[in-house]
């Protein structure tokens, strides 16, 4: 594709809808009001260090992502939080209550979260990695070549680029989970994969190493840069946290 440096435009795969972000949230005061800073400028160090980052390790016949990172990219186009999910419902002594609480909660900071993620994405209509690099000659950065003919791991979704949805979602569900059985839960936190459904569940130590597992994976895959990444994990911890401060407080006591 061609197209104007900086601007996004469609590549193959289904798309967010603008009615996506035109609901009423749950918490957050609106779908902009997430918003993350601007991507970086094309002219700039941080644009150069992470498009050759994604441009190195994410594409289809990258030498330097090893076979893990490869699988890690492939597992995670959707992951399946429902193992850690069904061990923190089913521990010994939570209630309905608590279990109901915990599935709203969870609902409820990911709506939230998607919804600001959506807006950004639109308000910002940025470039992919496939689209940037094969048109990086007219970037105005003499730290980014081009190629041509360089291809993702992953197909490209089709909308744009900043931020990371993956990475939003992420982040919330972090954040409520980590609140709901700690950081570091007894059972490890256990993550499934509807993209690859016969495959094992992995279990990793921490919520944090998670997501950052998630962030990583969207590199690998080649379908996004590292300060998306980022700046779609703070617009889910963000949202998350103001769901948990502010809605379902405990009962007063008659």
């Amino acid at each position: 594709p061609v197209t104007t440096p900086g601007q996004w435009i469609a590549t193959p795969l289904p798309q967010i809808e603008p009615f996506m972000s035109a609901f009423r949230p749950w918490v957050i005061p609106s779908a902009e009001a997430l918003r993350p800073p601007p991507p970086p400028a094309l002219n700039s160090e941080v644009w150069a260090r992470d498009y050759a980052e994604v441009m190195r390790v994410g594409g289809r016949t990258s030498t330097e992502r090893t076979p893990t990172q490869t699988l890690a990219a492939r597992y995670r186009q959707a992951f399946d939080l429902t193992p850690s999910m069904r061990l923190a419902a089913d521990a010994p002594g939570r209630t309905p209550v608590q279990n109901a609480r915990m599935f709203a909660v969870y609902q409820l900071a990911f709506d939230d979260a998607v919804m600001a993620m959506s807006a950004a994405k639109a308000h910002y209509d940025f470039w992919r990695p496939i689209t940037a690099i094969r048109n990086a000659a007219d970037d105005g950065n003499d730290a980014t070549a081009p190629d041509a003919g360089w291809t993702p791991l992953l197909g490209t979704p089709n909308f744009a680029e900043y931020p990371c949805g993956h990475c939003t979602v992420a982040g919330a569900l972090g954040e409520v989970m980590e609140a709901e059985v700690g950081p570091r839960p007894a059972t490890g936190v256990r993550v499934a994969s509807q993209a690859i459904p016969n495959s094992a569940v992995q279990v990793l130590p921490s919520w944090d190493e998670w997501v950052q597992e998630v962030s990583d994976s969207r590199i690998y895959g080649g379908v996004h840069y590292r300060f998306s990444n980022d700046a779609g994990e703070e617009i889910g911890r963000r949202a998350a946290r103001m769901v948990m401060d502010q809605v379902m407080r405990p009962l007063p006591r008659r």
